[in-house]
C-alpha cells in the first residue's frame, strides 16, 4: 500500500466515524449535534481506529477469531485510553467522558463502547475487509486524485491547528479567570459565610427562644443567598470574558 492509500484510508475511516457518531448523538439526544471538535465531517480518533483496524487485519489472519478480538479490544483501548487522557491533560478537554459508564478506566475507556469498536472491527474484518482491499488495489490515484487528497488534508490540517489553538486561549481564559477572579471569590465567599455563621450563633445564643428549626431555615437562606449572588456575579464575568475570547478571535 503507498503512501496516496493510506491518506485515503485514513481520512475515509474519519469521515464514516463522523456519520456513525453523528447518527448516535443525534438519537442520544434528540437534535444534530456535530460529535468533534473539529468544524469539518470528521473525527480523527476514528480514522486512526479505522487505520489500525484496517492493519490488524493484514496482519491478524493467523489469529483465531477470539485472539483477533483481544488484539483489537487491546490495540483500540489504548489508543482511546491515550487521546483521551492528552486532550485532558494538555488542554483540559473531555473529548468524552464515561465516567458514569460501568468498567471504566478514569472516564477515557470503557466496556461498553469497547464493544461497540470491537463490533465494528468484526464487521469489517470479516465482512467489508475484502471489498475495501480490492478497491485499494484497482485504485489508481492521478494526479487529479493527489491534488484533490491533497487539498482535503490541507483542510483537515488548518481545522486541526485552528481548533487546538482555541482550545488552548479557552483553556487559558479559564485559567486566568479562575486565578484571578473565581478562587478570590470563593475565600471572600469562605469568609462571609464564617462571620454569618458567628453572627447567626450569637444571635441564637442571646435569645434562647428561637427554635431549631426557624435557626436551620436562616442558615440555609442565609448559605443559598450568598451562593446565588456569587454565582451570577461568577456567571456574568465568565460570559464577558468567552464574548472577549470570540471578539479576538473574528
Amino acid at each position: 500500500m503507498d503512501i496516496g492509500n493510506l491518506l485515503l484510508t485514513y481520512i475515509i475511516f474519519a469521515s464514516l466515524g463522523w456519520i456513525i457518531e453523528l447518527i448516535y448523538r443525534s438519537l442520544e439526544t434528540g437534535h444534530l449535534l456535530n460529535p468533534g471538535f473539529l468544524k469539518g465531517p470528521y473525527l480523527p480518533i476514528y480514522g486512526f481506529g479505522g487505520f489500525i483496524t484496517y492493519i490488524l487485519t493484514v496482519y491478524s489472519n493467523d489469529l483465531t477469531v477470539i485472539g483477533s478480538a483481544a488484539l483489537f479490544l487491546l490495540t483500540i483501548g489504548i489508543m482511546e485510553y491515550i487521546t483521551g487522557f492528552l486532550f485532558q491533560r494538555f488542554f483540559r478537554i473531555r473529548l468524552w467522558d464515561y465516567s458514569d459508564r460501568r468498567f471504566n478506566i478514569d472516564g477515557h475507556v470503557c466496556l461498553r463502547f469497547l464493544v461497540y469498536w470491537l463490533i465494528l472491527a468484526g464487521l469489517f474484518k470479516y465482512h467489508l475487509f475484502p471489498f475495501f482491499q480490492y478497491i485499494l488495489k484497482n485504485l489508481d490515484i492521478s494526479s487529479v486524485g493527489v491534488f484533490f487528497l491533497g487539498m482535503v488534508y490541507g483542510v483537515f490540517l488548518v481545522d486541526m491547528v485552528n481548533s487546538l489553538d482555541i482550545a488552548y486561549k479557552t483553556r487559558k481564559a479559564v485559567l486566568e479567570f479562575n486565578q484571578n477572579y473565581i478562587s478570590p471569590k470563593i475565600a471572600t465567599f469562605k469568609h462571609l459565610y464564617h462571620d454569618a455563621t458567628v453572627e447567626l450563633n450569637r444571635r441564637v445564643e442571646e435569645n434562647q427562644k428561637i427554635s431549631g428549626f426557624r435557626t436551620k431555615l436562616l442558615t440555609v437562606n442565609h448559605y443559598f443567598r450568598l451562593s446565588r449572588d456569587l454565582n451570577e456575579v461568577i456567571r456574568d464575568k465568565l460570559e464577558k470574558k468567552i464574548d472577549e475570547l470570540r471578539e479576538h478571535e473574528d
